[in-house]
Protein backbone atom coordinates (compact mmCIF):
# COMPACT_ATOMS: atom_id res chain seq x y z
CA UNK A 1 0.00 0.00 0.00
CA UNK A 2 1.13 3.64 -0.53
CA UNK A 3 0.06 6.29 1.69
CA UNK A 4 0.12 10.04 0.84
CA UNK A 5 -0.19 12.49 4.00
CA UNK A 6 -0.47 16.01 2.26
CA UNK A 7 -1.11 19.05 4.59
CA UNK A 8 -1.82 22.22 2.35
CA UNK A 9 -1.21 25.51 4.42
CA UNK A 10 -4.25 27.78 3.29
CA UNK A 11 -4.05 31.42 2.48
CA UNK A 12 -5.45 33.30 5.13
CA UNK A 13 -9.52 33.44 5.11
CA UNK A 14 -9.24 31.11 2.67
CA UNK A 15 -10.69 27.59 4.55
CA UNK A 16 -14.27 27.60 3.52
CA UNK A 17 -13.59 29.11 -0.28
CA UNK A 18 -10.76 25.98 -0.66
CA UNK A 19 -13.76 23.55 0.56
CA UNK A 20 -15.84 25.15 -1.55
CA UNK A 21 -13.85 24.77 -4.46
CA UNK A 22 -13.08 20.73 -3.76
CA UNK A 23 -17.32 20.34 -3.98
CA UNK A 24 -17.70 21.88 -7.07
CA UNK A 25 -14.82 19.68 -8.68
CA UNK A 26 -15.46 16.95 -7.11
CA UNK A 27 -11.94 15.88 -6.35
CA UNK A 28 -12.54 13.39 -4.01
CA UNK A 29 -15.23 11.64 -5.65
CA UNK A 30 -13.59 11.15 -8.80
CA UNK A 31 -10.23 10.09 -7.47
CA UNK A 32 -12.06 7.72 -5.42
CA UNK A 33 -13.38 5.77 -8.68
CA UNK A 34 -9.97 5.72 -9.77
CA UNK A 35 -8.28 2.15 -10.04
CA UNK A 36 -6.15 1.33 -7.02
CA UNK A 37 -7.66 4.04 -5.11
CA UNK A 38 -8.45 2.96 -1.50
CA UNK A 39 -8.75 6.10 0.52
CA UNK A 40 -8.89 9.43 -0.31
CA UNK A 41 -10.35 11.96 2.08
CA UNK A 42 -9.75 15.70 3.40
CA UNK A 43 -9.98 16.76 6.91
CA UNK A 44 -10.27 19.82 8.56
CA UNK A 45 -8.70 20.77 11.88
CA UNK A 46 -11.40 21.57 14.83
CA UNK A 47 -8.84 24.54 16.10
CA UNK A 48 -9.74 26.60 13.10
CA UNK A 49 -6.38 26.49 11.61
CA UNK A 50 -5.97 27.11 7.90
CA UNK A 51 -4.71 23.31 7.17
CA UNK A 52 -6.57 20.66 6.01
CA UNK A 53 -4.88 17.34 5.57
CA UNK A 54 -5.49 14.90 2.51
CA UNK A 55 -4.92 11.73 3.58
CA UNK A 56 -4.64 9.42 0.10
CA UNK A 57 -4.17 5.16 0.15
CA UNK A 58 -3.86 3.61 -3.15
CA UNK A 59 -2.79 -0.14 -3.49
CA UNK A 60 0.61 1.02 -5.00
CA UNK A 61 2.57 4.08 -6.19
CA UNK A 62 1.68 3.17 -9.76
CA UNK A 63 -1.56 4.10 -9.71
CA UNK A 64 -0.96 6.74 -7.49
CA UNK A 65 1.34 8.40 -10.11
CA UNK A 66 -1.08 7.78 -12.91
CA UNK A 67 -3.91 9.29 -10.61
CA UNK A 68 -1.46 12.49 -11.21
CA UNK A 69 -2.38 12.54 -14.58
CA UNK A 70 -5.98 12.59 -14.12
CA UNK A 71 -8.25 15.77 -15.76
CA UNK A 72 -10.03 16.22 -12.44
CA UNK A 73 -6.45 17.11 -10.59
CA UNK A 74 -4.85 19.58 -14.14
CA UNK A 75 -7.94 21.32 -12.54
CA UNK A 76 -7.31 21.54 -8.71
CA UNK A 77 -3.58 22.40 -9.86
CA UNK A 78 -5.71 25.57 -11.65
CA UNK A 79 -7.59 26.62 -8.36
CA UNK A 80 -4.46 25.73 -6.24
CA UNK A 81 -2.69 29.16 -6.86
CA UNK A 82 -5.67 31.13 -5.56
CA UNK A 83 -6.07 29.32 -1.80
CA UNK A 84 -3.22 27.41 -0.95
CA UNK A 85 0.24 28.79 0.33
CA UNK A 86 2.11 25.60 0.67
CA UNK A 87 2.00 22.17 0.74
CA UNK A 88 3.45 19.37 3.22
CA UNK A 89 3.86 15.64 1.36
CA UNK A 90 4.57 13.02 3.45
CA UNK A 91 4.95 9.72 1.50
CA UNK A 92 4.43 5.98 3.01
CA UNK A 93 4.88 2.59 2.13
CA UNK A 94 2.99 -0.04 3.75
CA UNK A 95 2.12 -4.03 3.56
Amino acid sequence: MYILHVTYNLKEGKLAEWLAALRVLQVAEKTRREAGNIEYAYYVPADGSNKVLLVELWENRDFQQAHLKSPHLAELAKVKEEFVESVDLKAYTAE
